[in-house]
């Protein structure tokens, strides 16, 4: 059975008793009902075995799957390349290889995001694409024991491929049910849900709900948990099963989660992070003073950054060392995705052992160097790419652009690099010394999203480069650039007036739809136009 396929098209069952005894008084009747689900997914420990359920002859069919289920070895957050190892090779033992390997995975009570990421990792690289779901509590304002928010719990997911974001539900945290539903109406991500007796009080809240969550696994822990069963109505459930989830590009941080897209906001990516032609930041980086660092990621995220972008490009440190301790220290303190900007293998990789979240990696480029070392780290961990469409020779024009891009999706594609991991960065120079570059990087834009169906986001910054009063050539490049289509910049946030030409720009290009954002940020006087008039 191709479980993977099942998982996109239709709903399975998933029966995981807390004692072995729970499915003993298993009736005919109560097969019957269960057997209606076009996959039943039981526990490994079961195989073979003659505990009452899978005794019964009824049930050797071939709709049966069998799962691993794994449980979380340490509560520790992981918070060094070192520690990721050791956990790495501890769930790399759990796992089955060669003709023995798991049909499918299930992770169970996780209460560490990264101890799910390097779980999946592991399973990843030892199993290879085992389609898997994990199950996780949240409470009822839909965040995790370690802080982590559904939002971007789903996201994290969904950047590893046959993957199902699973939530156990009781009676403290049956109100994720209406999180989830608002999050996934858009983005029709597969999900799972977990049944402990516990949600018997809230059936009714749940059942009418389940229908437009997109669920394609449900779960129950005993043979009381067949009430629910009885309830749910199969054939109208199945008919709300989407096959296809929505293509969108996301990355996420602790608790934030960020897209890009025509039918989003506006992507702004905090520059400041950056030691470039700054002496003071320099030596901090070099004397591992990271409070100038946060202090920095603050005072972006204060003026209206979604995400930072994280460059410590000095030289003469150890930059494996002083990037994990940065990225660590970041979202120890702050909830937004991080951009990392380097160009080495080696700290990028540290990079994404230690991140929370789904992450992105700026940028990979069309030399071969850089895209053999850095694709299948990039694969390998769930995280976003910037394409940087610049190869041996800068792009002079809009066709030298396209004509990169074209090759590194070609590349993209025999690395099995699926195409929403993708954004595209066509490449920004200096106006001063190359005029026609900024019209060039302009109608590439347009091509990019018109005909690949790709975001893109620019440094901002490059096209100012040697002029005078740079930030009225950013604002201008800016505004011409979104009305071409671009989904979000790498700029200064403590530019406020650039907020506002964004928000206009945003409106004129009807990304804003109804210029709805626009009138919030700049109306005088709140009207609740819902005011019961009739005194």
């Amino acid at each position: 059975m191709d479980i993977s396929k099942k998982l996109k098209e239709d709903i399975c069952l998933f029966i995981f008793p807390e004692k072995e005894q729970d499915f003993n008084n298993f009736t005919d009747d109560d097969i019957s009902q269960l057997m209606s689900y076009p996959v039943l997914i039981l526990p490994d420990n079961l195989r073979g075995s003659c505990h009452g359920i899978v005794e019964k002859e009824l049930l050797q069919s071939d709709n049966i799957v069998y799962t691993q289920i794994v449980h979380q070895i340490s509560s520790q957050t992981i918070l060094s390349p070192d520690s990721f190892d050791s956990f790495y090779l501890k769930y790399k033992e759990l796992f089955r290889c060669d003709k023995n390997k798991p049909e499918f995975v299930t992770f169970f009570n996780f209460d560490n995001v990264t101890q799910i990421r390097t779980s999946i990792i592991s399973l990843r690289e030892s199993a290879g694409y085992v389609p898997f779901v994990i199950f996780q509590k949240f409470n009822s304002s839909g965040i995790s024991n370690d802080g982590f928010s559904i939002y971007s719990y789903m996201e994290m997911v969904s950047g590893f491929e046959n993957g199902c974001a699973g939530f156990v539900i009781d009676n403290v945290n049956c109100s994720i049910i209406d999180k989830i539903q608002g999050h996934n109406f858009e983005r029709k991500l597969p999900i799972a849900l977990f049944f402990s007796e516990e949600s018997e009080q809230n059936i009714e809240k749940i059942l009418d709900n389940l229908g437009q969550l997109n669920v394609r696994v449900i779960g129950l822990c005993s043979r009381k948990g067949l009430y629910f069963l009885k309830r749910l109505n199969f054939k109208t459930l199945k008919k709300r099963v989407d096959s296809e989830t929505t293509l969108v590009h996301s990355i996420s941080g602790l608790r934030d989660a960020v897209y890009f897209g025509n039918s989003f906001p506006f992507v702004k990516i905090g520059e400041r992070i950056n030691p470039t032609n700054r002496k003071s930041l320099s030596e901090a980086i070099k004397s591992s003073n990271l409070i100038p660092l946060v202090e920095e990621a603050r005072r972006q995220i204060e003026n209206e950054s979604h995400c930072l972008d994280v460059n410590l490009g000095v030289p003469g440190i150890n930059q494996r060392e002083i990037f994990v301790k940065a990225i660590v220290e970041i979202q120890n303190n702050f909830d937004v995705p991080i951009f990392i900007d380097s160009d080495r293998k080696a700290v990028i990789e540290d990079c994404l052992k230690v991140y929370r979240g789904k992450p992105t990696i700026n940028s990979i480029n069309a030399k071969e160097e850089s895209y053999e070392e850095l694709l299948p780290i990039a694969k390998k961990y769930g995280s976003i790419i910037v394409l940087l469409t610049v190869d041996n020779k800068l792009p002079e024009t809009t066709s030298d652009r396209i004509r990169i891009l074209e090759k590194m999706l070609s590349i993209c594609q025999e690395y099995n690099v699926a195409f929403d991991k993708i954004i595209v960065d066509p490449v920004v120079f200096a106006a001063g010394t190359a005029q026609d570059s900024a019209k060039g990087t302009l109608e590439a834009i347009k091509i990019i999203k018109n005909e690949f169906g790709l975001p893109t986001i620019v440094g901002l910054s490059n096209v100012s480069f040697g002029l005078p009063e740079r930030k009225y050539i950013n604002r201008a490049f800016l505004i011409c650039a979104i009305m071409m289509g671009l989904d979000g910049a790498i700029f200064n946030p403590l530019d406020k007036e650039m907020h506002n030409y964004i928000a206009s720009a945003s409106g004129l290009s009807g990304r804003d739809k109804n210029f709805t954002e626009y009138i919030k940020r700049f109306r005088k006087i709140d009207i609740d136009f819902d005011i019961d008039l009739d005194l």
